[in-house]
Order: structure tokens, then C-alpha cells, then sequence
């Protein structure tokens, strides 16, 4: 009678939860892929572009951006590259440990997170035989986690430390694991729910951001939100957004890179010119005010680059933003550019899988950006820094038809 009405009643709601998920991961996979005509783009079409393409009805629209350069991971330094990658497993959703060949220049560790039909990769390096600049990479590391431990233990409102980070959605969280362990987490409510860790022994944290329903365990991470209480607001300046419905569908992948930048407009101007990246309005004023938040956001086919200046939470950074990125870009012209030699700072990379490396070279060329082609076992790699910034980007590729790469004959890179 009632108890058997109750039954069926609970399995019901169970098989809509599914086939809604369901439903929400197939239209997300499918209109992400490149139209032109309301057809699925192949061969000569999928370099085509529509504006007016929404996906989803959502958030993040199909800018114009490059459709074959595909996020596939970074490569962050660590000082402990197996702690950093066993933090990474345990509090996030399908990911898993992999199993690297031997590397005798450095010790390293890697994550492969399976993100509905994608896989992205995280690298962590520890590796002092190459050159470094004026600040080492375990003296940023060891500075960086100061400072950014004051904001999440609450002594500091916020550091430009923390704009380094990955955004990713609330359903790779393992909200239970980090409610069993106490975890120490950032909340915010920016209408969505975002929840920030830091991984230890980087210089980067990773944010998770959408609905509770969105969330793997719903229950959990609303008790994770009700125990840690909803962390101040750092924004001077934010305008946010209104709330929405339809927030889930970005939210279900990789969907935002973001970076603490010293020069925006030449970030900008490097995503647009070599990413084909359409600039698109932040919520933070523009022109810059004083006092104030500035960021560039510059979107690609489901994919974000975010450049922000925290400028009023500058006060007291050690290095000085401004001091760290002149470092990086000199250390990079020198070392890499002019000499071929891999250095430090080019640990802290965001990874594009391409077809091709040769539009990006010529992108660079033609824009004088400066960058290292190179070719590491079968594979060929161009490492470019955006200039002004402490920013490093990869395009990873197969095939290129032109230029003498260096023998760069790295196991570090080998993955």
C-alpha cells in the first residue's frame, strides 16, 4: 500500500534525477560542437564561426574563438609533486593518479581528470637543474602559500595569489571528502555557489563554482557550505551577474583558466591575436578605476582566459606582481628565447592540444610575441610567454610543416 506507493515514488524521482542529468550532459557535449547552417560542422566547416550560436542558452557563447586548440592540462611546479597530486585525487571527482616514466633531472607526479569525454592533465614538477630567475620557484612557492594561507584562514580579505586558479564545476568536488577531512575552504555565493581550495606545494588554487543541485552529492555540499559559513566577499568593485536557471550547463567541465596579471591589455591583446579569442565584458570597471579590481576576459569555444589585476590587496605582496612578471619575461627572452633552454618559470604552463602547429607560429611570428619551438621525443611543442605577464602557454602537436625545432629532450615534458 503506502509503503510500496512510497517506493515507487522514490525510484521515480531517482530515474528523472538521472535522465535530467543526462539530458544536461548530452546537450552540453552536443552543442558544443562547431555549426554552421544548424548542421554539425566536419573537415573544412568546423573552422567556421557563428556569433549568434548560443550554447545552451547559457553563459558561455561560441565567441569566434579557435575551435582546434584544445585545453588539455597544465603543468604546475610543486615542491612536493606527489603530495600536490594525491590532494588533487582526493577531493576531486573522477580523477585518478597516473603512472609517469622514471625521471632522473627532477621528481614529478601526475593527475588525469576524466571530465565528461575529455581528459585533462596535471602535471606537478619539482626541478632544480634548469635555469632560474632572480626568484626561485620553490622561494614563490614557499612565499605564495603564506600568503595565501592568511586568506583562508581569514587574517587576509584576499591576495593576488589566489587569481591564479582553475575553474571548474561544483560537480568535480568531493564535497563529502572535504567535509569528513575539515578541509580548509574558501564559500562564496556570486549568485552561484563557488568553493576554492589551494593546492599545496603550487603557487594555484582550483575554484568550483555552480548550483547545489549541480553538485555530486547535493547534501553533502550544502552541509559543506552550512559548517564553513559563507566567506566575505573580496570584491571592491564586482558587479555580478543576475541569478539564473540555466546556470548548470558550463559548469559541468573545465570551463575558466585564470591568471594574476601584471599588463592586461598586452594579455588581452596575446589571447585575441594568437588564440583567436573574443574579448568579452568583465564585471569589474573598465576603463580601470582606482581602488579597484581590473580584469581582461577573453572567451574561446567553451573554454575562458581570465587576466585580473587585484591591485588594492597588493600592499605587502612579496615578490611585487609588477617585480615577479619583469623577472619572468627577462629569464624567458634570455634563457629560452635566446639560449633554448627551458627554465623555471615555464613549469606554471596552461597546456592547448592543436592539429597544427603551424597557425600559432605564424600567429607569433607575425605579431613579434616571443616564444621557443621545440620537439621533446614525437611530439612538438612551442612555449610561449604573453608578454609583460608571468604567463606561460603550451600548444602541443604531431604534426608541424615548417621552422627547426630544438631537441629539447625533456622527461619533465615527456607525458
Amino acid at each position: 500500500g503506502e509503503a510500496q506507493g512510497l517506493q515507487q515514488a522514490q525510484a521515480l524521482s531517482k530515474l528523472t534525477t538521472e535522465l535530467v542529468m543526462s539530458l544536461r550532459i548530452f546537450a552540453l557535449m552536443w552543442f558544443a560542437l562547431p555549426r554552421a547552417g544548424g548542421q554539425a560542422c566536419t573537415g573544412e566547416c568546423a573552422g567556421l564561426r557563428d556569433d549568434d550560436v548560443v550554447l545552451m542558452q547559457l553563459n558561455s557563447r561560441v565567441r569566434g574563438a579557435d575551435t582546434h586548440a584544445q585545453r588539455a592540462g597544465r603543468t604546475l611546479y610543486s615542491t612536493n609533486p606527489a603530495e600536490s597530486a594525491r590532494f588533487v585525487v582526493t577531493y576531486f571527482n573522477n580523477a585518478t593518479l597516473v603512472t609517469l616514466p622514471p625521471c632522473d633531472q627532477a621528481t614529478r607526479a601526475a593527475v588525469k581528470v576524466q571530465a565528461w569525454g575529455l581528459t585533462m592533465t596535471y602535471v606537478f614538477v619539482k626541478d632544480t637543474t634548469v635555469p632560474g630567475g632572480s626568484f626561485s620557484m620553490d622561494e614563490l612557492v614557499l612565499k605564495s602559500n603564506k600568503q595565501v594561507a592568511a586568506v583562508f584562514n581569514g587574517s587576509a580579505l584576499w591576495s593576488p595569489w589566489v587569481d591564479n586558479h582553475d575553474g571548474w564545476g561544483i560537480w568535480f568536488l568531493n564535497s563529502t571528502k572535504v567535509l569528513e577531512d575539515k578541509l580548509q575552504v574558501l564559500v562564496y555565493f556570486d549568485p552561484s555557489i563557488i568553493v576554492r581550495f589551494n593546492i599545496p606545494h603550487t603557487t594555484y588554487t582550483i575554484e568550483f563554482e555552480g548550483l547545489v543541485r549541480d553538485a555530486e552529492d547535493p547534501g553533502a555540499l550544502s552541509a559543506l557550505v552550512q559548517s564553513t559559513g559563507i566567506s566575505p566577499d573580496p570584491d571592491l568593485c564586482r558587479a555580478n551577474g543576475n541569478p539564473t536557471d540555466d546556470f548548470v550547463g558550463p559548469q559541468l567541465y573545465w570551463r575558466k583558466a585564470t591568471f594574476m596579471s601584471s599588463n592586461l591589455t598586452s594579455a588581452g591583446l596575446w589571447s585575441e591575436r594568437v588564440l583567436g579569442a573574443m574579448s568579452t565584458t568583465s564585471p569589474y570597471p573598465s576603463p580601470p578605476v582606482e581602488g579597484c579590481e581590473a580584469a581582461m576576459w577573453d572567451d574561446m569555444q567553451n573554454f575562458s582566459l581570465h587576466f585580473v589585476r587585484s591591485g588594492p590587496y597588493e600592499e605587502g605582496m612579496y615578490p611585487p606582481l609588477d617585480a615577479m612578471a619583469e623577472d619572468s619575461e627577462k629569464t624567458f627572452l634570455q634563457e629560452a628565447v635566446k639560449h633554448n633552454h627551458f627554465e623555471q618559470y615555464m613549469y606554471n604552463s596552461l597546456i592547448f592540444e592543436v592539429s597544427s602547429l603551424d597557425p600559432y607560429v605564424k600567429r607569433l611570428q607575425d605579431n613579434g610575441f616571443p616564444f621557443m619551438f621545440a620537439q621533446n621525443g614525437p611530439q612538438y611543442i612551442v612555449f610561449a610567454q604573453i608578454p609583460g605577464n608571468d604567463i606561460t602557454i603550451q600548444f602541443r602537436s604531431f604534426h608541424t610543416s615548417g621552422g627547426d625545432p630544438i631537441q629539447l629532450d625533456m622527461c619533465t615534458e615527456a607525458f
